[in-house]
C-alpha cells in the first residue's frame, strides 16, 4: 500500500468557505471574505506536497464558492447569490490563463444551498446542491458552450445537507 504524505500547513490568506480544485499542474482555490460577501480566488502551482500559492483575486459576490478545473485549464465555479432574501445559485466559466482567470459572467441556474461543483476534460459538468427549504439534495449535469453551461433538469437524489461531487 502506497503511504501518502502532506506538505507542511501554510497559511496564505484568510477568510471563510473555502474550496480547492487542482489538475496535474495547477490548483484553483476560492473563498469569501470573512465578514461580506466577496469572492475571491488564488492560482497556485502544484509542487510535490505543497502548492505555491499566487496572489489573492476578487472576482464576484455572493456565498459559498465551489470550484472545479479540467486538464484543459477550463474552471467553473458556482456560488450562492449575495442577496441574503434569495435562494438563487449562479455559476461563471472562465480559462486559466497564466496568474488569472478569465471569467465570464455571472448566470442564475438554479435555487438552493451548499452548491459542489466538478467538470471533466470533456466540459460535462456536474451540480450537486442542497434545497433551500428542506434537506433534500438535488444534481444537475450540464455541458459547456463557450463562457455558458447548457443544464439539464434538476433532480432530488438522496436526503441530508453538505453535499461534495468529483468525477
Amino acid at each position: 500500500m502506497k503511504t501518502i504524505q502532506f506538505g507542511l500547513a501554510e497559511n496564505y490568506d484568510s477568510g471563510r468557505n473555502c474550496d480547492v480544485a487542482t489538475n496535474a499542474l495547477k490548483a484553483v482555490e476560492v473563498h469569501n471574505s470573512e465578514a461580506s460577501s466577496k469572492m475571491w480566488y488564488h492560482i497556485g502551482t502544484v509542487n510535490g506536497a505543497t502548492v505555491n500559492w499566487g496572489s489573492s483575486k476578487s472576482y464576484s459576490n455572493g456565498y459559498n464558492p465551489s470550484i472545479a478545473i479540467n486538464d484543459g485549464n477550463t474552471v467553473v465555479e458556482v456560488h450562492e447569490t449575495s442577496n441574503v432574501f434569495t435562494n438563487t445559485m449562479y455559476y461563471k466559466v472562465g480559462n486559466l490563463n497564466g496568474s488569472s482567470i478569465d471569467w465570464g459572467s455571472d448566470h442564475s441556474y438554479d435555487s438552493g444551498k451548499q452548491p459542489c461543483v466538478a467538470i471533466n476534460n470533456n466540459g460535462t459538468v456536474v451540480e450537486v446542491h442542497k434545497s433551500q427549504s428542506y434537506n433534500d439534495l438535488y444534481y444537475r449535469v450540464g455541458k459547456i458552450d463557450g463562457t455558458k453551461i447548457k443544464w439539464g433538469s434538476s433532480h432530488k437524489y438522496q436526503s441530508g445537507v453538505k453535499p461534495s461531487i468529483g468525477i
